[in-house]
This record gives C-alpha cells, structure tokens and sequence, in this order.
C-alpha cells in the first residue's frame, strides 16, 4: 500500500517538479524507481544518488516495533525525525540539482545509515517477537 502511493507522488509530483527547477540539464538524469528518487550525473560530476521518500516501509517497520512496545518518546523521535526529513530532503535535492554536488554523498550516506538503522529496529522487534512465542 505505501509503496504504489510513493510510486505516483514520485512520479506525478517529485519527479516532474526536480525537472523543472533542473538548470544543468545536459547533465543531471532524474527519474524514479519504485520508492527511490534517482539524481544521476551524466558526466560523472558527483556519485549516482537515490533518495527515498519520508514516511517509508522503513518508517512503518519502525512505528510499529515501537508501538507494540509502548515506547512513546521513541515514537515520537521517529515521527519528528521524518517530518524533518520532509522538509530538509527536498531542499537537499533542490540544491543537489542546481551544481552543489558535494551534497551528494551526504545524501547517500543519510540514506544507507537511515535504511540500516530503520532495518535494525524492525528486526530486533521482530527477534524480540519471535524470542515470546
């Protein structure tokens, strides 16, 4: 269910609007892939990168590890986080697109490090799950 809706914000929204603001654009490649955001460089001027959208699968792995535990100022840290992400993403890629190419491995980073920590908490919930039965 989340996936088709970031799929269509994406591609009807994010992906057509990056385009627009695009002022290198013999340059830049921006498409999609499923729930990724890819801002490539056809001249090899900063590494490929790939973006997901806030409020992911990741997102709801994690909310519903914390949820089930009772953790409520964990939960509230992952939703403030992600609306953060909300609004500072899309200026990170505003600017990625407009020639501030060192952004680029930040934003891979952040991603790698959100996945992993994401991916984390979903699996400890789920060994924690499993360890009860």
């Amino acid at each position: 269910m989340v996936r088709p809706i970031q799929e269509i914000i994406l591609g009807d929204i994010v992906v057509p609007r990056l385009r627009h603001w695009n002022n290198v654009e013999n340059d830049i490649f921006i498409d999609h892939s499923q729930d990724d955001l890819q801002v490539e460089s056809r001249g090899n001027q900063f590494i490929d990168t790939r973006v997901s959208l806030p409020f992911s699968a990741y997102y709801f792995l994690a909310i519903t590890f914390f949820f089930s535990n009772q953790k409520s100022r964990l939960l509230g840290f992952i939703h403030l986080y992600n609306l953060g992400l909300f609004i500072v993403l899309p200026i990170l890629c505003y600017h990625l697109i407009n020639g501030f190419f060192w952004l680029a491995p930040l934003i891979n980073a952040h991603e790698m490090a959100y996945k992993a920590l994401f991916l984390s908490i979903g699996m400890l919930g789920l060994k924690k799950y499993f360890s009860e039965k």
